[in-house]
């Protein structure tokens, strides 16, 4: 039996997309190999203190000094690095039996080459130092002889951006639990309505606020919708609105139109999706795009941008906004949001291309490089 080391994140970071990837990976292989490998989570002092959850020095210091020093120590038969923030560890594990998944080159790179979507801009000593860091970081992934990309359109910006052989690298979607499916059953989504105070009819947001997601843009569609159709609201789920955002909603007069709900449990959202007329997701870059495919799932018809990971994801079975004017497309949004046939088509063809992407097909895949690992050390 094969001994396979994962290496998180530390739940410290908060980083939940990155937390749901590695859970459903283990979860998956688990269920299909658990006779030919034996998963283990490597991290040192894997559930460190509430100082360092509220102190981000601490977490840099067990990030970047503490993980790599120990992380020799916990290799297994396999090693795989679950997430491109730890792509320094490369600089310390047997690159021969190592694989690192991608998700996306957002941080730095995509921030870095459009400097007025910055999270952090990078200004001072401290921040041009961190933004050092996170070159540095990325710039292990040269080391790797085995990568795993979430899209073909990040697979992409690995060998274009930083010269990985597009040999080493295999294309292994992500998928989202079995609960998300279409709920029609009143009785079921009744309670959700009440719990949230939902309206009859309303657009979803699922998501953060981080500059790239394309915030602006949202508030400028629902804006154009409620000109024509004073009964819809726009329904957030996630991070809250960042302040130019509130000054956004307000100047667009729409504040009394639109509820925040904060962070809600997974099991919710679909009931949410189920609920929901459409999903609008107009993000600038992705690198996969895990809302879309969890609304689609749920026959959610989806509004997104035309950034590459998406449409590879949506496979023209949504609405692209780059690829109408404004006018075209609030006409298109406003058919959905008043005529259940135009729903339940977009509903039914989002859901048939969702089904494609399934633990099992990503967990066959993923066993499949690391068949090809030991196949190689072997040879």
């Amino acid at each position: 039996m094969l001994t396979l080391s994962i290496y998180t994140d530390y739940k410290e970071d908060r980083w939940e997309s990155m937390d749901l990837y590695t859970n459903l990976l283990i979860l998956s292989l688990e269920k299909q190999f658990a006779e030919t490998i034996k998963i283990r989570r490597s991290l040192a002092f894997e559930n460190f203190s509430s100082l360092c959850r509220s102190n981000k020095y601490i977490r840099y210091i067990f990030r970047y000094i503490i993980n790599p020093l120990t992380a020799p120590c916990l290799q297994g038969d396999i090693n795989h690095i679950v997430d491109q923030s730890n792509a320094h560890l490369l600089r310390r594990l047997n690159p021969e039996k190592t694989v690192i998944t991608i998700h996306d080159l957002i941080v730095p790179l995509w921030e870095h080459e459009n400097p007025s979507f910055q999270s952090e801009p990078t200004k001072g000593t401290l921040s041009e130092l961190k933004h050092r860091i996170k070159m540095w970081r990325i710039s292990s992934l040269i080391r790797a002889k085995y990568l795993i990309a979430v899209s073909e359109a990040t697979k992409t910006e690995l060998v274009r951006k930083i010269g990985i052989e597009p040999a080493r690298i295999t294309v292994i979607p992500e998928y989202v639990e079995n609960f998300f499916q279409p709920i029609k059953n009143a009785k079921a989504l009744d309670p959700i309505k009440i719990k949230y105070g939902l309206p009859d009819s309303f657009i979803l947001h699922v998501g953060t606020c981080a500059p790239y997601k394309n915030i602006p843009m949202l508030l400028q569609i629902f804006s154009e919708i409620v000109r024509q159709n004073s009964n819809v609201w726009l329904i957030k789920t996630g991070s809250p609105w960042a302040n130019k955002h509130v000054r956004l909603i307000r100047k667009l007069g729409i504040e009394s139109r639109i509820k925040h709900l904060g962070f809600i449990p997974r099991k919710d959202l679909p009931y949410l999706y189920s609920l929901s007329r459409c999903l609008i997701f107009p993000s600038l870059v992705e690198g996969f795009g895990l809302p879309v495919l969890e609304a689609m799932r749920c026959g959610c018809p989806v509004v997104i941008s035309d950034t590459p990971a998406l449409q590879e994801l949506v496979d023209n079975t949504g609405i692209t906004i780059g690829r109408r004017t404004m006018a075209q497309l609030i006409t298109r949004i406003n058919r959905i949001l008043r005529e259940n046939n135009q729903r339940n088509y977009f509903g039914k063809i989002g859901q048939k291309r969702a089904s494609y992407f399934t633990a099992k097909r990503s967990a066959d895949k993923t066993y499949q490089v690391y068949s090809k690992m030991i196949t190689a050390q072997t040879n």
